[in-house]
C-alpha cells in the first residue's frame, strides 16, 4: 500500500494542475520583456502578477525539493533494507541447510533404531 501511494507522483501532476490554472505564461513572458512600464495601472498589473508568480513558484520549488530529498532518503534507507533482506536470506538459507542435515542425521538414528529393535524384539517410540 505504501509503495503504490510512492509510484503514484502525484504531487507533480497537483503542481502542474496549479501552474496551469494560476500563472498566465503569456502574460509574464510579455511583461519579462516590455519596455514601457510608464502607465501606473499596467505596472501595478504587471508588478502584481509577477510577485503572485513568483510566490506560487516559490512554494511550488520548496514542496518539489522536499518531495525530491524524501524520495532521495527513501532509497537510501530501501538500498540499505534491501542489503540487511539479503544478509538475513543468507543467514537463512545456512541455517535451513543445517537443519536438513541434522534432520537427515536424526531420521537416520530412528531408521537404525527401528531397524535394530526389531531384530531383538524390543521397540523404540522417539
Amino acid at each position: 500500500m505504501l509503495l503504490e501511494t510512492l509510484d503514484q507522483g502525484s504531487l507533480v501532476d497537483e503542481l502542474q494542475a496549479e501552474q496551469e490554472a494560476d500563472l498566465d505564461m503569456a502574460a509574464l513572458e510579455a511583461a519579462s520583456t516590455t519596455s514601457d512600464l510608464s502607465d501606473p495601472l499596467k505596472l501595478s498589473s504587471v508588478t502584481t502578477l509577477t510577485a503572485a508568480a513568483q510566490k506560487l513558484l516559490s512554494e511550488q520549488r520548496s514542496k518539489l525539493t522536499d518531495e525530491l530529498s524524501a524520495r532521495r532518503q527513501l532509497i537510501l534507507l530501501l538500498g540499505t533494507s534491501i542489503e540487511r533482506q539479503y544478509a538475513q536470506c543468507g543467514a537463512l538459507a545456512e541455517a535451513l541447510s543445517g537443519c536438513e542435515k541434522l534432520l537427515q542425521v536424526a531420521q537416520k538414528a530412528a531408521d537404525h533404531i527401528a531397524a535394530g529393535s526389531s531384530n531383538d524384539g524390543t521397540t523404540y517410540e522417539p
